[in-house]
């Protein structure tokens, strides 16, 4: 859970103030790990505002997967992932979500599903 910086302040100060750690847990209701957090932020950064997250770059370029399905309008998700090294169908499926393309697709017909969509022959 993330509490406001300036939360994190009063609990500092209380036991800047001569208060213990168990006191501060008790009274503000936190964890001794979260004050020993804040206590390591604010000796390391001088302050306790929240660090930047650092991430990764994804698999998955939104850029290039915009240009394979410009050249391959058609594309499975297993196809598209097959461009990628290590490339799966739910990482492929994930971001397009996340670049907000949609993909409308048929599957493809088996003899089965041309059976079930022939013409009913019973009632004639």
């Amino acid at each position: 859970m993330a509490y406001p910086r300036k939360y994190r302040e009063r609990v500092l100060a209380f036991i800047a103030e001569g208060n213990t750690q168990k006191e501060a847990i008790r009274v503000f209701k936190v964890s001794k790990v979260a004050i020993q957090d804040w206590q390591r932020l604010q000796a390391e950064s001088g302050s306790l505002d929240k660090r930047e997250l650092n991430r990764k770059s994804r698999k998955y370029h939104p850029e290039k997967l915009q240009e394979i399905l410009e050249q391959n309008p058609d594309a499975y998700l297993s196809e598209i992932a097959e461009h990628f090294e290590g490339g799966t169908i739910s990482g492929v499926s994930d971001a397009l979500f996340r670049a907000n393309i949609t993909l409308k697709k048929r599957r493809k017909s088996t003899k089965s599903d041309a059976k079930l969509n022939e013409p009913s022959t019973r009632n004639k």
